[in-house]
């Protein structure tokens, strides 16, 4: 019981990442982990990649600039975002969201694609530039944690 009312608890992922939360009825707990499950399934080589303490592999390649900028830039403009603690900042030269030594950008054959310092490439499984920047922040601090 919840606030005096019956709900179903839902608890959906892979490995030691995971979501839970509650619902008001079965059918819409189970939508919810259904949801989240195929949300997991779509990522499931990519978590493990960044699983594997990418910081220290890429410190062991020589990459040293593994960062992204966290600063607010001075003067804020509309080229800036910040998502997660990450600030992207729009390139026009090369038509990229970069954040440090990480890019962000759109493809009409493949989507919305994270370039890793190492200069290996994920698709991210959304469709909206908000959308990008906030699962490219989770994949970013996933791969720096240690």
């Amino acid at each position: 019981m919840m606030n005096g009312a019956y709900v179903w608890r839902y608890h959906a992922g892979i490995g030691r990442w995971f979501v839970y939360g509650y619902k008001d009825s079965e059918r819409a707990a189970k939508m919810e982990a259904t949801k989240a499950a195929q949300w997991y399934a779509l990522r499931q080589d990519d978590f493990k990649r960044v699983g594997r303490k990418l910081r220290l592999l890429w410190v062991e390649q020589g990459i040293e600039d593994v960062e992204p900028d966290r600063k607010y830039p001075r003067p804020w403009k509309a080229e800036h975002w910040n998502e997660s603690g990450i600030t992207w900042t729009w390139d026009y030269d090369l038509t990229v969201w970069r954040s440090g030594s990480w890019r962000l950008w759109y493809s009409r054959e493949s989507g919305w694609l994270l370039r890793y310092p190492d200069d290996s490439i994920q698709v991210l499984h959304v469709k909206y530039r908000y959308d990008a920047m906030r699962e490219a922040a989770m994949w970013i601090n996933l791969a720096l944690e240690e």
